[in-house]
């Protein structure tokens, strides 16, 4: 028997009804799993406050920061996916905690705000090593690294016979440069060009110059073209994507304190050749 046209079913309508739903219901799952990584993320966070009462907590009480063991006796709960570590001097200190949503959260004693690993990360608190260590303990893996060369100079040093006076920087940086030099005297400067020299002014001294970017090449061969005599130490090279090094540190006589270079360096001949005050 058929139906009537008034009491037919409208196929079309149907249809239509059905699409609606099945939209409904996508946003509603995608409202649902959109909320899920917040909660989770939320919830790192939350970690990370927790850790920075029980820090301030145990300065107040011992007058230090202290390690995630030690923070127990405040009531935080030692997670996995948790870590903080302090300066050796208990100082400072540096917190991670990673999300179930795979994101990784840090924050610091002088930046307690909790805020996402996105980016190379520098603490100004704890060595690299030790940032890199928590790291791995927390997310599996070291924090990315900041493309920065650290070093220490001495513009009271005697001259040498084959370069100017010390109160004149000149950086053996070659090849492909796209870099901004910190020379420790208020002047910050971006460069691109090889070799760049910095004067000083007023009493010789110590200064800290730091390099932020990437260089291709530190080369020293050519002696008279850099301040060789004048460093005295190297702090920290990051990944810089440095990979020509030849004689670097050659003749660098008063060099006496020198961190890892980054694994990208493939030459490195005559590397510390006559650097004759390292340990």
């Amino acid at each position: 028997m058929l139906r009537s046209s008034a009491g037919a079913f409208d196929l079309t309508s149907v249809l239509v009804g059905a699409v609606a739903v099945a939209i409904m219901a996508g946003g509603v799952l995608a409202a649902v799993f959109g909320v899920i990584p917040f909660a989770q993320d939320h919830a790192a966070k939350q970690r990370l406050e927790a850790v920075g009462t029980g820090q301030g907590i145990t300065k107040v009480q011992r007058g230090r920061f202290q390690n995630l063991a030690s923070l127990k006796d405040t009531g935080i709960a030692v997670t996995a996916g948790l870590g903080t570590i302090t300066h050796a001097d208990g100082s400072c200190y540096v917190a991670a905690s990673r999300s179930d949503s795979g994101r990784a959260f840090l924050t610091t004693s002088n930046a307690p705000t909790p805020i996402e690993v996105s980016g190379p990360v520098d603490t100004g608190c704890v060595a690299r090593p030790d940032l890199d260590s928590m790291a791995i303990e927390v997310t599996g893996q070291p924090f990315p690294e900041i493309a920065r060369m650290t070093t220490e100079w001495d513009t009271s040093l005697p001259n040498s016979p084959w370069m100017g006076p010390c109160t004149t920087i000149t950086l053996p940086l070659t090849g492909v440069i796209d870099a901004t030099l910190d020379w420790g005297d208020g002047t910050v400067e971006k460069f691109s060009s090889e070799f760049p020299s910095h004067p000083y002014a007023g009493t010789p001294g110590p200064r800290t110059i730091v390099i932020e970017g990437t260089f291709t090449g530190w080369v020293g061969q050519n002696l008279p073209d850099w301040s060789y005599d004048c460093l005295t130490a190297v702090t920290e090279w990051g990944d810089t994507g440095t990979v020509e090094a030849e004689a670097a540190f050659a003749f660098a006589t008063n060099l006496t304190s020198m961190n890892s270079p980054p694994e990208s360096i493939t030459s490195m001949r005559s590397f510390f050749d006559s650097t004759t005050s390292l340990p």
